[in-house]
């Protein structure tokens, strides 16, 4: 029997913002994710209501932060036409640039496909 295994847990995602697919796919920003076991690492990112409804709580931006590996080829932020900063993981998680809503959609999204699914849709 054999079993086909990706040692380094890694998936490749290139999101569709930006024009960001019009590009040369070496020029492509992608994001680099783990497959996270959710027993493990969920303590970090579910926390447990006590209260009336004894409800579930997942901190969504803590899932996102645990899975993302690394960006390859992030964009330049130019904050408010004049300061130019490379986006890192805190830009991409804080409240703090609307203009990147559409991007952390899709980061959920593809995260809810990994970690419903096997290692057969792994993306390249």
């Amino acid at each position: 029997m054999k079993i086909k295994v990706n040692a380094a847990n890694e998936y490749s995602f290139t999101p569709d913002v930006f024009n960001n697919m019009k590009l040369p796919e070496v020029e492509q920003f992608k994001i680099v994710f783990r497959k996270l076991n959710q027993t493990l690492c969920s303590d970090r990112w579910v926390s447990y209501s006590m209260g009336r409804k004894n409800e579930m709580i997942i901190n969504m931006r803590e899932k996102v932060r645990d899975h993302i590996v690394r960006f390859v080829n992030p964009p330049t932020l130019q904050i408010d036409g004049k300061e130019e900063k490379v986006m890192d993981i805190d830009d991409l998680l804080s409240e703090k640039y609307p203009e990147l809503s559409d991007l952390v959609s899709q980061i959920v999204s593809f995260i809810a496909t990994l970690s419903d699914s096997g290692f057969e849709r792994k993306k390249s």
